[in-house]
């Protein structure tokens, strides 16, 4: 579908504002990468990924005097009968702290709404945009039910030495990092090859969880659109040939993130994940980023820590994995849904399973699938 805005041109002084759709936009891309909160879910990259999965990008892009200082990139998604719904994660984005500028990004997200005959619209600010939030409200937006980003993770300072990164971590991670070369495994940098075992270890972590996951050619398309400027990598860990772990991660802006991520289970007496990760850890240390992020974990018991407080943790381990390597909790804005069509929104709601199943909702709504 094109767009009828895709042409129109707000002139404010020496501003300008547009409507993108663009499957690529280089300018965007730098913007996103050199601001503060930027992450790799606004690029046009990850709009390029999200389209495998049935999502297509629009960008909202605000320059003064030829450059980007602005913008919101927009995933937009068809839902059979319904219309089409919309999600910026971690967006929008602004140079500096700029109500008067965010207003204006956000009527001209109101006019992509009315030009597209969205449904709804959800909006999650990036990190450390809380100050968004009474703007949004202000909008109609009323926090979500349903965060399909996470609004919780660990997060590892980068700026410490490889001993004091080492001495962070429980003692068990430590010694699992020391014990699995001993045992003879090998970490290296995977290539497109290694898809195929990537997602085989993939696919045997998520039988085993119980969880579903976006078939192989999502996460080739994560490999292709961020492999310029070094921005992906697939760690893999490997013990006589075979494949026991693989982890995905893409880097931008100013934190390295932990996508996805799988064991075979076998053997059992060796512990792979710890030693792949502290490979991803060190070259993302390398290659300056600030903070290396496993992206999500329990909100409710991050809250709790963050809190002081001592609660259990969850019955899945990841909270604890991810917390033994010595990082930090962080949580982040939460997601914010304007409904701009309610009935269609209210049937929309019924369709997806919200109200009880939110987790199930949210894989439908991203194009998660179940492997048997």
């Amino acid at each position: 579908m094109v767009m009828a805005l895709t042409r129109a041109h707000d002139i404010v002084g020496r501003r300008t504002i547009e409507v993108d759709g663009a499957s690529h936009s280089a300018a965007w891309d730098a913007f996103v990468d050199r601001t503060a909160g930027g992450d790799h879910v606004q690029t046009s990259a990850w709009g390029c990924v999200k389209q495998v999965v049935g999502w297509r990008a629009t960008r909202v892009v605000l320059r003064s005097e030829g450059q980007v200082v602005g913008g919101c990139q927009l995933l937009i998604r068809d839902l059979p009968a319904l219309g089409a719904v919309a999600y910026a994660p971690r967006g929008p984005l602004l140079a500096d702290y700029d109500p008067g500028l965010l207003a204006e990004l956000l009527d001209w997200i109101d006019a992509v709404a009315a030009d597209q005959r969205l449904i709804a619209v959800k909006v999650q600010p990036p990190s450390g945009g809380e100050w968004m939030t009474p703007a949004l409200e202000e909008r109609g937006f009323r926090r979500s039910e349903l965060d399909v980003a996470p609004v919780a993770t660990v997060r590892i300072d980068l700026a410490r030495d490889e001993d004091e990164l080492l001495a962070a971590m429980r003692s068990g991670h430590r010694a699992n990092v020391r014990k699995a070369p001993r045992k003879g495994v090998t970490v290296r940098a995977g290539t497109l090859d290694d898809l195929p075992a990537y997602m085989e270890v993939v696919g045997a972590t998520a039988r085993r969880q119980g969880f579903p996951v976006y078939p192989a050619a999502y996460y080739e398309a994560m490999l292709r659109r961020f492999s310029d400027g070094d921005h992906a990598r697939l760690v893999v860990a490997e013990l006589d040939g075979r494949v026991l772990s693989a982890l995905l991660i893409l880097a931008y802006g100013e934190g390295a993130m932990y996508k996805m991520g799988g064991w075979s289970g076998e053997p059992r007496s060796i512990h792979p994940n710890e030693l792949a990760h502290w490979n991803a850890i060190l070259w993302a240390r390398e290659r300056g980023y600030r903070y290396y992020d496993f992206e999500g974990i329990s909100p409710k018991y991050a809250r709790a820590l963050h809190a002081g407080l001592d609660p259990a943790p969850p019955a899945r381990g990841d909270a604890r994995f991810k917390l033994g390597f010595g990082g930090e909790v962080a949580l982040l804005p939460g997601t914010y849904d304007r409904a701009y069509r309610p009935l269609r929104a209210g049937a929309m709601r019924a369709a997806a399973g919200l109200g009880g199943r939110p987790a199930k909702a949210a894989y439908r709504l991203l194009g998660r699938t179940q492997r048997d």
